[in-house]
């Protein structure tokens, strides 16, 4: 690996180089586009306009403008250089999923998740022409190297082939099995190139002309981008299962694996200790974050408890006590070696995405998405005060030297600086970009603020006034890294992603030719052997027919009998049960307790009606009658019936898996008693790990097809080999992904060993 590029605070979705390869453009999830230094890794500009996700993004074939397609259902064209918005093309009625130029840059294409194409002229924004024939969502598009011909890529499962004066379809490739993610043409057009979202990730190459398929080549997952090379004679596709391959197009033989790309798909807050030895790693949709040797990368500990993502994390003074901000709206504190949670403050009504100590440790500062900054006593929880007058998130928090002033960063490119004691707003200025994370210096006077755009910008305490910018800042990990120095030379400043710490320049060294400390290019730890779990038990409930409720068709026996299949194969015994009573089902528990009392592996699967009546999550066998929310009591399962029981096994591993969270079928007390899907659990036994079909309060989707849309997606990445992390990440994805974003699994419980398929 050369380079990793970080900046983004979402998933990246798209990235592409400019003609001459010296740059690199990104679209991500954050709603951006960033456009970097290939050479140096540097961020050279963000472009922001878009009100959702970025989902692709393109050069003009002279690298002076950029495209991008949103899922605002908008395209937006750019001037690279300045960053100027030239024009918003309107016209899609869903997201727009791809976007490229012409080879001569006058015209445009899209494709939209409402089947459509769209050809624009790029310089006067009319729309030429609409092309319509595919029956679901488009997801890739590309003009042929003389721009003559369109290809467009469908979660039809479909390629289409089209002429681009007329829009007359020239020829459909059917042989996928599943959605068409990404197509391409090689350098002379005689060639297709798709890669597909098929069981096995399968990328397969075609004939433009006759539509014989060629070859077909598989990956371990949905195969997210194709390329050819631009001599044609080799093939480069990239997959979900996180590696590059490298193929030769006449043969087929796989040339290389590029692998090693991080777990997981971004990283929200790195912050280190005052000394620089220790860093706290918060990584986006994990509800815990990590602490490790910022030397070694060696993983300390895992501190976990918090329901949501965790958005930022801080040590105290004395390096004891740890801090934490998460998008469950709370912040909580731990103390650092044991990992026992000391405290929780509520009081937030939006994500906590920034947090710090006093300098005596004593009080707390948090910012967050609610536009607020709290003031919180460490050691009672009592909230002292509420700073307010941001009109964003606020991004980055921090403490004066004295603990009299605070200073805070807004998403709108806003620094304030307040009065700590009495709420007083002393100052505000406008940055060019977000300021992601603040440092004073020592002495007080002075603030390092790391901007978005990864500069450093030196701001004067009391007036912030810019006194100096650092614009070569690379991360301390990269190779040969330098550190720059503050104006008074004493000390180095070492950089990684939002934060920063100082390292006194030592009297005797040569500043000019001081060596810092390089660690490896990933900080992560490194994976220790994963345990052999052979002994396997599994529970697998399906209930579709309610005799006193509305019925689900037939789709959790499905879920049921299909997941009890692939769960045999996987070495489970397994015990299927469907439309079952209450009293079958509190038997077939009884049963699978006394089964899985010793087993490894403790599995628990249930497909069917579920709801949540005060505050209790109830599982509802086909026999009951639920009147009102009191008869859930009697008549159904509670979900803590199955916890509880876990709690007293053995195993090494305790799963459950809910594609429960349908509607409350039971009309008569909907809307004063019974919530919209289940509430998230409490404490959970040891190595026990939950996993919704959705959010909490939310709704599951019941699905078009033979399964549920959450187990659709689990029976299909569910195959032998893969790690639970990386199934659950690749779950999660594509039941975003086929609902349109209307519906994200859930998890709740930590894993404490690695478990493997």
């Amino acid at each position: 690996m050369l380079k990793t590029f970080t900046g983004h605070t979402g998933l990246v979705s798209s990235v592409t180089f400019s003609p001459d390869g010296t740059k690199l453009l990104s679209g991500s999830w954050d709603k951006t586009i960033k456009l970097w230094d290939v050479g140096t890794g540097r961020l050279l500009r963000t472009y922001a306009d878009h009100s959702g996700w970025v989902s692709s993004v393109s050069f003009s074939p002279d690298g002076k403008k950029l495209v991008s397609g949103s899922w605002d259902s908008t395209l937006k064209l750019w001037d690279v250089d300045t960053g100027t918005l030239l024009k918003t093309f309107t016209g899609h009625s869903d997201e727009v999923r791809s976007v490229a130029f012409s080879p001569d840059g006058t015209k445009l294409l899209s494709g939209s998740w409402n089947s459509t194409l769209k050809l624009w002229d790029a310089n006067t924004g009319i729309l030429l022409k609409t092309i319509t024939g595919h029956t679901e969502g488009i997801l890739s598009v590309a003009f042929s190297p003389d721009g003559k011909k369109l290809l467009s890529g469908s979660a039809d499962k479909t390629l289409r082939l089209w002429d681009a004066s007329t829009g007359t379809l020239l020829k459909t490739f059917t042989g996928h099995e599943s959605n068409v993610i990404s197509v391409a043409f090689n350098p002379d057009g005689t060639k297709l190139l798709s890669g597909s979202s098929d069981v096995d990730g399968t990328l397969k190459l075609w004939d433009a002309s006759t539509g014989i398929l060629l070859k077909s080549l598989n990956h371990n997952s949905n195969v997210e981008s194709v390329a050819f090379s631009p001599d044609g004679k080799k093939l480069l596709s990239g997959s979900f299962d996180k590696t590059l391959k490298l193929w030769d197009a006449s043969t087929g033989t796989l040339l290389k694996t590029f692998a090693g790309f991080p777990d997981s798909p971004w990283t929200n807050s790195v912050v280190f200790n005052l000394d620089g030895t220790r860093l706290i790693s918060c990584t986006g949709y994990e509800s815990s974050f990590k602490v490790l040797d910022a030397k070694t990368g060696t993983l300390l500990k895992t501190f976990t408890g918090h329901s949501d993502e965790v958005r930022s994390a801080a040590f105290s003074p004395d390096g004891k006590t740890l801090l934490s901000g998460s998008d469950d709206r709370t912040l909580k504190l731990w103390n650092a070696d044991t990992g026992t949670l000391l405290k929780t403050f509520t009081g937030h009504s939006g994500s906590v995405s920034s947090v710090a100590f006093s300098p005596d440790g004593k009080k707390l500062l948090s910012g967050s998405r609610d536009s607020t900054l709290k003031l919180w006593d460490a050691n009672t929880g009592t909230l002292l005060k509420t700073f307010t007058g941001h009109s964003d998130e606020v991004r980055s928090v921090a403490f004066s030297p004295d603990g009299k002033r605070l200073l805070s960063g807004g998403r709108n490119n806003t620094l304030w600086l307040w009065d700590a004691r009495t709420g007083t707003l002393l100052k505000t200025i406008h940055t060019t970009t977000i300021p992601v994370g603040l440092l004073f210096l020592p002495g007080g006077n002075q603030v390092l603020v790391i901007t978005e755009a990864n500069v450093l910008e030196l701001r004067e305490r009391a007036t912030l006034e810019l006194l100096a910018t650092y614009e070569n800042t690379a991360y301390y990990t990269d190779y040969n890294y330098q550190p720059p120095l503050t104006p008074d030379g004493q000390y180095e400043i070492y950089v990684y992603y939002q934060s920063a710490f100082l390292k006194k320049v030592p009297s005797t060294v040569n500043v000019a030719t001081n060596s810092p400390v390089v660690v490896p290019q990933q900080v992560v730890a490194q994976p220790g052997p994963v345990p052999a779990l052979h002994n396997r038990h599994a529970l697998v409930i399906g209930n579709s027919t309610y005799k006193h409720g509305s019925s689900l068709e037939n789709r959790p026996v499905n879920d049921a009998s299909d997941m009890a299949a692939r769960l045999k194969a996987l070495g489970f015994q397994v015990n299927l049960v469907t439309d079952a009573g209450k009293a079958q089902v509190e038997q077939a528990i009884g049963q699978f307790s006394k089964a899985a009392q010793n087993a490894d592996v403790a599995l628990f699967f249930y497909a069917g009606h579920g709801v949540e009546a005060e505050g209790v999550n109830y599982l509802i066998p086909t026999d009951a009658r639920l009147d009102d929310p009191e008869d859930a009591r009697l008549q159904a399962i509670s979900l803590d019936l199955v916890l509880s029981e876990m709690k007293r096994y053995r195993t090494k591993l305790n799963l459950v898996y809910l594609d429960a969270c349908r509607n409350n079928p039971f009309r008569s007390w909907s809307r004063d008693g019974g919530g919209r899907g289940f509430k998230t659990v409490g404490q959970l036994a040891q190595s026990t790990k939950v996993y919704y079909a959705t959010q909490p309060g939310e709704v599951a989707q019941n699905g078009n097809s033979r399964n549920g849309v959450f187990t659709s997606a689990l029976l299909k990445h569910l195959q032998a080999g893969i790690e639970i992390e990386d199934l659950m990440r690749q779950v999660t994805v594509e039941v975003i992904t086929n609902t349109r974003n209307n519906q994200q699994p859930w998890s709740a419980g930590t894993l404490l060993t690695k478990f493997v398929f």
